[in-house]
């Protein structure tokens, strides 16, 4: 296969009806969960005059629905049907958008936050469980891809266009913009095939054996194991970091304007490296390698910035948007082998379980890494921070590849080259 066909096997998907309504349900989703990136940030540090810990705050409110309530909450996603599932979290987001615009200070704009974070956690769990009902199973890495593209393009036009409004506009302008995303894709979402159901059956009413039935076949499955939880360690080091990068931004002089395109220029690096996933399976096939490869550049990017955060290295504002958007580049590497994987490794009847798990595994790093980031950013400094997290996530990076060459290599279910989509 040429470089030339691999791109354009990344779009095959997209030929499918179904899943091409849940992809433009999602374009539209992800522009919304991403619209106010840089406004609720701006809004914390540069409006209130807040710091380190409101923003750990901030993060902690966004982790907790993970935990507490996730994954009893996904268990829906593998028992009713996912299109209403996802419709009732699209519809009931706008109002809790729109209470952001009247929240005086940030002890009203927490819970409304925790609310709206609910509805997210139930949101993608429905999602992934649709994307494995509607794709065939060989065609899960370019559908994959695809919701990454999506994710990454939201990622980059969401906040850019948003810090934007908010500089020009305000928030107010912000968060109505972002409620009008999610009543497009409700909209969307209207044409989207619900799943048949056996008929004459009924699901039994939810137990902890369902809770841990997720659980359980992690725990049975290696793959699934090694794969999730080197994305929870992964969470816990990026969390330490990622709500200081308008710290570090403020302390190089940048202003909101230029924090606004931060995330656009890691977002924008991501859309290249999705692009990229398909041409570079011809050189690294196994999503074990790529996915665990992928976290050393990382870390040495992260290691640079943190060198500047220290003014140990001076670069003009160009150059610090090429670090960042190199660090784009590689994201997905790493999530669409990981997401690939996550579906692939699991029956159908349990991905909306499976991923409950994961996401709560993973997003219980949100409760407490912030925090450990804003500690240590008071005690050693913000550059200091990136520069500790680059160094403990390059030694991660050569644990995972020793696992994967020695231990787990060749051991992934292969995906056949068709299977019928329901």
């Amino acid at each position: 296969m040429t470089v030339g066909a691999a791109m354009n096997s990344l779009f095959v998907p997209l030929t499918h009806r179904p899943y091409r309504r849940l992809w433009i349900a999602q374009v539209f989703s992800d522009f919304g969960n991403f619209f106010d990136f840089v406004a609720l940030e701006a809004l914390i540090v540069y409006e209130w005059g807040l710091g380190a810990g409101a923003l750990a705050a901030f993060a902690f409110a966004v982790g907790l629905p993970w935990i507490l309530v996730g994954p009893w909450i996904a268990l829906l996603a593998d028992r009713v049907s996912k299109k209403r599932l996802m419709l009732f979290c699209c519809v009931l987001r706008i109002p809790f958008v729109i209470g952001f615009m009247l929240a005086p200070d940030l002890y009203w704009l927490l819970p409304l936050v925790f609310l709206k974070e609910i509805l997210d956690v139930l949101f993608d769990p429905a999602r992934q469980a649709s994307l494995r009902w509607l794709v065939p199973r060989d065609r899960l890495e370019q559908a994959n891809a695809l919701s990454q593209l999506s994710l990454n393009t939201a990622k980059i036009a969401a906040p850019a266009f948003g810090g934007l409004v908010f500089a020009i506009s305000g928030s107010e302008t912000v968060f109505l913009l972002e409620a009008a995303g999610f009543l497009l894709a409700a909209m969307a979402l209207m044409g989207l095939p619900a799943e048949e159901k056996a008929s004459g059956t009924a699901a039994p009413p939810l137990n902890r054996r369902d809770l841990t039935a997720g659980v359980r076949m992690i725990r049975s499955n290696r793959i699934l194991t090694f794969v999730i939880g080197t994305a929870t360690v992964s969470m816990l080091i990026i969390w330490m970091y990622d709500k200081l990068i308008i710290l570090w931004a403020q302390s190089l002089g940048m202003g909101v304007e230029a924090f606004g395109l931060i995330p656009g220029a890691i977002a924008a690096g991501s859309i290249l490296g999705t692009l990229l996933v398909a041409p570079l399976n011809r050189f690294i096939r196994s999503p074990l390698l790529m996915m665990s490869t992928s976290i050393l550049p990382v870390s040495v990017l992260m290691i640079v910035i943190g060198m500047g955060g220290l003014k140990w290295v001076t670069l003009p504002f160009p150059l610090w948007l090429a670090v960042w958007f190199a660090g784009g580049i590689v994201s997905p590497l790493f999530h669409v082998p990981y997401v690939t994987l996550l579906q692939s490794e699991s029956p159908r009847a349990m991905v909306g379980r499976v991923v409950a798990v994961a996401n709560a595994v993973q997003n219980a790093t949100m409760l407490f890494s912030p925090m450990l980031g804003a500690a240590l950013a008071g005690w050693i400094g913000v550059g200091s921070v990136f520069l500790l997290a680059g160094i403990v996530y390059g030694l991660f990076a050569f644990f995972c590849l020793w696992c994967v060459r020695r231990v787990l290599l060749g051991s992934e279910r292969p995906l056949p080259k068709k299977e019928p989509a329901s």
